[in-house]
């Protein structure tokens, strides 16, 4: 509120108020269409501070000796200050009693000497402050003349308010380190632009680029100037003689590592101690020590350390001065944390206890543990075998590979295990962060028992030679039992056979057939010698009902060598049964053409090849020519198509053909 209250000062002048109100009253006053009060509109500049006019029309002869006026404004635009009767037609009357209430302003006046004329009522002083709205409405809310005569109407203003013209340099503050650079720029006015400093001895610029040095400890401002001559002078630009860095990283969780903290160019100034404190997330990072060894410490001894969890604070000293830049000691921390990341801050650098630091904390990011997993997990070998092993999950190379037995079996530095004797070993790695992973049981065998597919039709024997693949010398094997599991609706076994084996020289080998399993048992005194040989030979018969494709797997079950003492790798087989005697196709087509014929026939599953058969009579019992293992006229086309070779056959000879299947 501004002035004077309203009711206070009405209640000073009641008396010249009542007089001029029975003044009012007592004037004879024309009948019109009202007075007009009217705000112009008007422009200023932000920070200006003007005096707007409020106009009246022509009020001669209307007797007017007292107004009351309000109006609205907007108080982010403008702020009123006062209100001016001097050079007014109110001149007369003395000060009007105003106030603003909220975003209105109330204004009244009186005098003894009735208005004449038209022009300025008041003035209304207004400052447009240096930030806010643009434009302000001067909007008439309440206007009126004595007590009402005469009328009055009223005309709202517009107040448009500008900025001045200025220039900003930038960037308005920094904090620098004695030698770096900084490009200072200029926006806003008239280029070219100029530079300069307040203090030359702390801060170089040059004049016309704005590229900056920092020279000396001290503190100095930026004046920048544009063509117009606008200037604008920046807040403090502070050098310093040295900066702490700790550089932005990444480590992998549970590492053990080390963390520099550098300093720059510290030749000169004479440092002969230094003192500052960090801190991190605690659950991050692990402080084990601060080491000197290879930094600029190093001749100076024992950095003094007070160690909290999540914070460091250190202090140094010695006899020499330090010179040069580089690493100022080294942090030795564990990484803690399984993720995320923390900043390592500085706190109170000083040094010689009167030379501040500059500082530039460390981002350090940590990358969650891989999990490391070794591929394949279990194996089982045979002696003489070699498997490629690999490891995922994030391992970093270079790897490291072992065993955890090496006379069992060794690997390479790429992974390469080599079978070498019967045993267990598990296959380890290790990567460069030290992270290691371990595998399952990895068996090595003596050599591989092997069970192959063998074909026999219905109602005959088959053998089934059981084969030792790899080496058997050395390995003392002096027993055996086996246990083979088959579907006996298809196939059994019904004997054994040991000549031309490698167990020829044992004792005769037991059998014993179950329902639909087979349990062999041999022994001799003499040890397996060689291999990739049968070590017996196990007669099947095929069920006279099992049909053509039909088959029977033949599973090792149970294997046993010795008391267990040496183990084999399996493999299994089976038995399918195919058609034992000659077989007519029995899809055969014959087409004649002229003096040519030609057969056509359907593959038959499991065979070995076809004979063709001529006869005289529909009987098939006189034979006039055939033609054994033909071959396939066509072999694009599916199944067969042979032309029979005899040139020029009579037209009215008649012949009978039959095909038949052969198994070799």
């Amino acid at each position: 509120m501004f002035g004077k209250n309203i009711s206070a000062i009405l209640a000073e002048r009641k008396p010249i108020i009542l007089g001029l109100a029975t003044f009012m009253l007592m004037a004879i006053v024309s009948p019109g269409l009202g007075v007009e009060l009217e705000f112009p509109d008007t422009t200023m500049t932000r920070g200006e501070t003007i005096d707007i006019p409020l106009y009246t029309e022509d009020v001669t002869d209307s007797g007017v000796v007292a107004y009351e006026v309000h109006f609205d404004f907007n108080t982010s635009a403008l702020t009123p200050v006062d209100v001016i009767e001097a050079g007014t037609l109110t001149s007369s009357w003395g000060d009007a009693v105003w106030a603003v209430i909220g975003n209105e302003v109330r204004i009244v006046a009186a005098g003894i000497t009735p208005l004449t004329g038209s022009g300025v009522l008041c003035y209304v002083r207004m400052i447009a402050p240096l930030t806010g709205s643009s434009n302000s409405t001067l909007n008439l809310t309440y206007g009126m003349f004595n007590e009402g005569t005469p009328t009055v109407t009223l005309n709202d203003g517009y107040v448009t308010i500008y900025t001045p013209p200025y220039i900003t340099v930038s960037p308005n503050t920094a904090t620098l380190t004695r030698g770096d650079a900084l490009q200072f720029t200029v926006s806003g006015g008239t280029p070219p632009y100029t530079f300069d400093v307040t203090d030359p001895s702390v801060l170089y610029i040059d004049p016309s680029t704005g590229w900056s040095y920092a020279l000396s400890r001290g503190v100095s401002r930026v004046i920048g100037e544009d063509n117009g001559g606008l200037r604008d002078t920046t807040g403090n630009i502070v050098v310093r003689d040295l900066k702490l860095t700790i550089r932005d990283t990444t480590y992998l969780s549970g590492q053990i590592v080390e963390l520099p903290v550098y300093v720059t160019d510290v030749t000169g100034l004479g440092i002969l101690g230094g003192e500052f404190s960090l801190t991190w997330t605690y659950y991050q990072l692990e402080l084990l020590d601060v080491l000197e060894t290879g930094t600029m410490l190093a001749s100076w001894g024992d950095v003094t350390q007070h160690i909290n969890p999540g914070e460091l604070s250190v202090s140094f000293a010695g006899t020499t001065p330090l010179t040069g830049a580089g690493i100022l000691m080294i942090l030795q921390v564990r990484v803690t944390g399984v993720s995320s990341a923390t900043y390592v801050e500085f706190h109170d650098p000083l040094f010689n206890e009167v030379i501040e630091a500059n500082t530039q904390r460390g981002y350090v990011s940590i990358t969650p543990p891989p999990s490391l997993s070794i591929s394949p997990n279990t194996a089982t070998l045979v002696i003489g075998d070699s498997l490629q092993f690999s490891v995922g999950g994030g391992a970093t190379p270079p790897l490291t590979w072992g065993t955890t037995d090496p006379l069992v079996a060794d690997i390479s530095t790429t992974g390469m295990l080599h079978a070498l004797s019967i045993g267990d070993v598990l296959v380890t790695v290790e990567d460069f962060y030290g992270f290691t992973d371990s595998s399952g049981t990895i068996s090595v065998c003596g050599f591989r028992i092997q069970v192959p597919w063998v074909q026999s039709s219905s109602g005959r024997a088959v053998e089934m030679p059981i084969e030792l693949v790899g080496d058997a010398t050395g390995l003392g094997v002096m027993s055996f039992e086996i246990t083979l599991g088959y579907n006996d609706n298809i196939a059994y076994a019904q004997s054994v056979i040991q000549t031309g084996t490698m167990t020829s020289s044992w004792w005769p080998a037991v059998l014993n057939v179950e329902p639909n399993a087979a349990h062999i048992a041999a022994a001799g005194t003499t040890p397996l010698t060689g291999g990739d040989d049968d070590i017996i030979i196990v007669e099947f018969y095929v069920d006279p009902g099992a049909t053509v494709g039909q088959y029977t797997n033949v599973n090792i079950t149970y294997l046993l060598f010795n008391e267990g003492d040496v183990c084999a790798v399996t493999s299994n087989g089976g038995i399918t049964v195919v058609v034992g005697q000659p077989d007519p196709v029995t899809d055969l087509v014959i087409v004649r053409s002229g003096t040519s014929v030609t057969l056509h026939w359907s593959d038959v599953t499991l065979r070995d090849g076809y004979n063709v058969y001529r006869y005289d009579d529909a009987g098939l019992i006189t034979l006039d020519s055939q033609w054994m293992d033909v071959s396939d006229e066509d072999p694009v086309t599916p199944g067969y198509q042979w032309t029979d070779p005899t040139v020029n056959l009579g037209v009215d000879e008649m012949y009978f053909y039959i095909v038949r299947s052969f198994l070799n």
